[in-house]
């Protein structure tokens, strides 16, 4: 839900209030999975120049309007999670992977793993570095 969440305010600028609200009416979901798909949107949504300006420094050659948007979507995902969530960096990366299988093209389950990789071993460098990442 977190992604279809944000895909539809990155496409057509959606209020995420309201795209969670449509959302919740057209699925079942459970209490404890709402509130999490809730805490990410409002997440990502927050800290997304943070991400969006990591994402654009790790990823080099690849300016983020340029990505596909499920890639971008899906990467600003995993990098609110491995930077600024509970999850355990390889399950974020693999959770990514499998909604890029679903959603993205053949391509995208390589870039997205390979970028989460970046990221990952950025938060850690700072963690080993005992700075706070972003």
């Amino acid at each position: 839900m977190a992604f279809q969440t944000l895909f539809q305010v990155d496409q057509v600028n959606a209020e995420p209030l309201q795209a969670i609200e449509w959302l919740l009416e057209q699925t079942k979901m459970s209490e404890e999975n709402v509130q999490y798909a809730q805490t990410l949107v409002e997440g990502v949504i927050k800290r997304q120049a943070e991400i969006d300006t990591l994402l654009s420094q790790l990823s080099q050659s690849w300016k983020l309007e340029r990505m596909f948007a499920v890639d971008r979507v899906v990467l600003r995902i995993g990098s609110y999670e491995i930077l600024f969530g509970d999850v355990p960096a390889p399950i974020a990366i693999d959770e990514a992977i499998e909604i890029t299988k679903t959603y993205g093209d053949e391509h995208s389950p390589a870039f997205v793993n390979a970028l989460l990789d970046q990221v990952k071993k950025y938060h850690e460098q700072q963690k080993y570095d005992g700075v706070e990442a972003l």
